[in-house]
């Protein structure tokens, strides 16, 4: 039932189109983070899901670092202040390549590690697609969004409205959205980079990557019998891993998409992914 429901809240959300004004709320914390481990092992960016306040993503950063691991956490563009400028998911794409190259920049010859959230996830895997000089010692994609279901594949119809003036309620707990409302051109770049992934230009060298995807059979928005096609469509399902997680959240109404904290995925299944991130990092 809660799948239907937020499925649907998202499909109907369209029922809702509101204009778009600029929003200017409390910057998020510094995105970088140093381990109390010295010398730190390396580095792991962060990158967070769509209209997803970027901070939401501090418990994972604050595990990460016991381990002995700096922490990056990217804030994607126009999830600082929403302007009424539009822009492509390009954006999106150099704001990953510039937080990557900034912190090879600072550690040298110490590894970097990419871990990435639904609209992140998707935003990993395109990237290490098209930017070969990018050479992660490995990646972790949490519900990565690249392989939709059905009714969330239909809110395509949702950007063939005007870009920069309408918007959709963000259905996400106020405790992990950025914003109360949604751009719609959010929604066209996902798509984009969605329509873009679905057949990988250099799927060898990311074989080569070492990845886990960690997955909820029971997400709203991500199906995980196509995320295994879709590995298999790309020859990785032989080079990269599926872990299943079934979150038992403090609440009954938090999403089965978000998987990134105590609180969406309760007490066991909060130690089973940290087990899962352990055991890539190291």
């Amino acid at each position: 039932m809660k799948t239907l429901t937020l499925a649907l809240s998202l499909l109907l959300s369209a029922c809702c189109l509101h204009p778009r004004h600029i929003r200017h709320l409390t910057p998020e914390p510094a995105d970088f983070q140093e381990t109390s481990t010295r010398p730190a092992r390396g580095t792991v960016i962060l990158v967070h899901g769509l209209n997803q306040r970027p901070s939401s993503l501090d418990p994972l950063a604050d595990e990460i670092r016991t381990l002995g691991y700096n922490t990056y956490r990217i804030t994607l563009h126009g999830h600082e202040d929403q302007g009424d400028e539009a822009f492509s998911d390009a954006a999106w794409e150099e704001d990953l390549v510039q937080a990557y190259r900034s912190v090879d920049r600072q550690l040298g010859s110490r590894p970097i590690y990419l871990l990435g959230y639904s609209l992140g996830g998707l935003l990993v895997t395109r990237v290490l697609d098209t930017h070969p000089e990018l050479t992660p010692r490995g990646v972790i994609l949490l519900a990565p969004a690249l392989s939709l279901r059905v009714l969330p594949q239909s809110g395509y119809l949702l950007t063939l409205f005007p870009p920069t003036t309408l918007s959709v309620p963000n259905v996400a707990p106020p405790r992990y959205r950025r914003f109360a409302n949604t751009p719609l051109f959010w929604y066209r770049n996902i798509f984009h980079l969605y329509s873009a992934t679905r057949t990988l230009h250099n799927p060898q060298r990311l074989a080569s990557v070492p990845t886990v995807i960690v997955a909820n059979p029971r997400d709203e928005l991500v199906s995980l019998s196509g995320l295994q096609e879709w590995l298999g469509d790309n020859q990785l399902d032989s080079n990269w891993g599926i872990r299943t997680i079934r979150p038992a959240g403090t609440s009954p109404t938090t999403p089965e998409h978000l998987i990134i904290d105590q609180y969406s995925l309760g007490s066991t299944e909060w130690e089973n992914l940290l087990a899962n991130i352990k055991e890539h990092l190291r």
